[in-house]
Formats: C-alpha cells, structure tokens, sequence
C-alpha cells in the first residue's frame, strides 16, 4: 500500500541537500515507539539481518534550486510518497501525521495538505523508474566497467528481493524466478552518497522486473536495493497512478 503526502510551504525554506537521514528520522518520530520497538527487536529479521518494511521518494518539490550543499525549496507545494508492506506500519504513521498536522524535518516545518491512496495494481510485470536513488552496497565502484556495473546493479537488486520475499512473505524464490533489465541504460544518473561513515553510489533508472507477483509487490511496497527505510531505492509506475484523496485540510 502507498500513499501520497502533499506539503503546502508558503515561505522558502532551506535544508542540507542531503536530508535522507533527517527525513527518514522525522518519518520514524511520526511512528509508535511500539512499533519501531517491534522492528527493531527481529519482527521482519533473517541470517541476523533486520528488515524494515517501508520506504519512501525524495522530496518532490514544484520549485527548488540548488547551492552548493543546500537545497532550496520555494513557495509551494511538496509531495512525498510513503510505501509499505505492512499496513500497521502506515496506519502508525497516518495517525501521527495527522496529529502534527505536518512533517519537521531539519528546523523546516512541513504543513500537510492532502493525502492521498495511490492505487497501481502490481504484476509479474513491472515497468518503473526510481523516485529515490538505489543503492546496492558499499563498495568501491568507480573504477569498474559500465557494462560490469550494470550486472553488479541487477544481480544485488535481485538477491535483496529473494530475502525480502523470504522475510516479509515467507515464500522462497529462486533467482532463476526474477528477471530485470535496466531500461534507457545511457540515461543513467549517477551520484555517490554518504550514510553517516559510509559511502555508496546511487543510481536514478528505469527496470522492467519479471517476476512473481509477490516478488513485485515487495519490489514496490518496500523498494529494491538496500537503505529502503532511509529513502532509497523507492520505485514507481512508468505509466500515470491512480490516485485518490482520502484526506484534506
């Protein structure tokens, strides 16, 4: 399930151009402690790895501007989309939003306006573009070859989503099961990312993912790649959602 938040700002505001962390713990604050408390102690773990059952896009402004390491958000509307497997996870969630009437993040203050139910039926076919960078994992890639890249990129995608499917849905897949091909491969955008000590490259690209319908409905709900729960690797429809309000002020 996914929802689309509208924020309405009537002044600019500023923040670090790298906001995940910020944005992804403002997120978090919105959530019963009792549920995070639940996550945290191996709801959703495998081979002593913890699995978060939510991300979400980038900011998604109507106007901005970048200086130097700030993002400059102007005047007016801001949107965001929140996806997850778990609807205890997103009912947590609404309701704290609800009650804070927004979003803080850094020292902004992100008034809501609407949100919205986006219903995009998920199948053994899914065409996408990334609404966050995908990460795969920390390693020193630079220096590899594009083509040698591209198979690094597809091959993790596809064994995170083989856990994923194992954890979240207790159903064992097979990478023979999953197939995924970068669309539009020279249209690639690349930017290396810090997470804390940490460095990743990231990737913005168009997938087509085969796959079972379960893989696909993890694929969407909970992104591909890894540091879902921090903002990455959240994907959307290449064709237009279906939308629909469920709440305005």
């Amino acid at each position: 399930m996914r929802y689309k938040l509208k924020f309405l700002i009537e002044n600019d505001i500023e923040m670090d151009i790298n906001y995940n962390l910020s944005l992804a713990e403002a997120i978090k604050n919105l959530v019963s402690p009792k549920y995070i408390e639940f996550i945290d102690n191996g709801a959703f773990a495998l081979n002593g790895r913890i699995y978060k059952p939510w991300t979400f896009s980038r900011l998604l402004p109507d106007k901005y501007l970048i200086n130097n390491s700030k993002l400059i958000i102007n005047n007016g509307y801001i949107e965001l989309i929140l996806s997850s497997i778990d609807e205890n996870f997103l009912f947590s969630f609404l309701e704290g939003i609800l009650r804070k009437k927004g979003l803080s993040i850094q020292n902004c203050f992100l008034p809501l306006n609407s949100i919205s139910v986006i219903n995009n039926k998920v199948r053994n076919i899914l065409l996408c573009k990334s609404i966050s960078p995908l990460i795969v994992r920390d390693y020193e890639i630079m220096n590899i070859k594009e083509i040698d890249i591209i198979n690094e990129v597809t091959k993790s995608i596809k064994t995170n989503l083989i856990s994923k499917t194992k954890v979240f849905k207790k159903i064992n897949v097979n990478a023979e099961q999953i197939n995924i091909d970068i669309l539009e491969q020279e249209k690639i955008k690349k930017k290396f990312i810090k997470i804390k000590t940490e460095k990743y490259l990231g990737f913005d690209l168009k997938l087509k993912i085969e796959a079972p319908e379960e893989v696909n409905i993890i694929a969407y709900n909970c992104g591909i790649g890894i540091k879902n729960a921090l903002g990455f690797g959240c994907i959307e429809h290449l064709k237009i959602s279906d939308e629909k309000i469920v709440y305005r002020i």
